[in-house]
């Protein structure tokens, strides 16, 4: 599983850490959902009877983690456009 970025605090983040933290972030969720993209794979082509429990656990879990860190940085974006717009 990829590890997620850092996210900067937009209160106070420049204009080229958000930018450099918006690259970031999509390159982790493409990684991530890759390694998605694979799980559900290595799942859907199981054997009928083949444990599949920690996959499905690991696919939750990136899943969960994407949505995590998508929501980090919008709701720092809205931050910094906050304090850009004051």
């Amino acid at each position: 599983m990829p590890d997620p970025p850092a996210i900067p605090d937009g209160a106070s983040a420049s204009d080229d850490e958000m930018l450099k933290a918006r690259r970031a972030v999509a390159a982790f969720i493409a990684a991530s959902d890759e390694y998605v993209r694979c799980l559900g794979e290595q799942i859907d082509s199981a054997e009928s009877d083949a444990p599949i429990a920690a996959l499905e656990e690991r696919h939750e879990a990136a899943a969960a983690r994407m949505s995590d860190v998508a929501a980090k940085f919008n709701a720092q974006l809205e931050a910094w456009k906050r304090r850009r717009s004051e």
